[in-house]
């Protein structure tokens, strides 16, 4: 997130409208396949597939403006998905385990362990 204000900072507005376009672009051209389709699981499947492409390209525009590589990308990501998916097997296991109440459980320690990890404390 800190780096799509890249495109605040490095005066570009017309680079991040040409990006909300690209996006704009690819979630209705998955809507409107999803409506042809008339199913609501392989409409929800195309708008999945639409924001995440719309995603990657604004991600991949963004690094190349602020010179970050690739790589650091890719490896961030990786990381971050991975502590999300610690985050939220507390919540998957007790929804299949003890259902809906347990879930929500599950998912309270999840976040708090998340925050604990992903923000930790500063000593000042």
């Amino acid at each position: 997130p800190p780096l799509t204000r890249v495109f605040d900072v490095t005066e570009r507005q017309r680079s991040e409208l040409a990006v909300g376009a690209w996006t704009a672009v690819l979630i209705g051209l998955a809507l409107v396949l999803g409506a042809w389709w008339g199913e609501v699981g392989p409409a929800l499947g195309a708008l999945a597939v639409g924001g995440t492409l719309a995603r990657v390209v604004q991600l991949r525009w963004v690094a190349h403006i602020g010179g970050a590589s690739g790589a650091r990308m890719v490896v961030d990501l990786g990381r971050s998905l991975g502590r999300a998916g610690l985050a939220l097997s507390p919540a998957a296991l007790a929804l299949v385990w003890g259902g809906l109440g347990w879930g929500l459980a599950g998912a309270v320690v999840g976040g708090l362990g998340y925050a604990a990890w992903a923000l930790p404390a500063t000593n000042d």
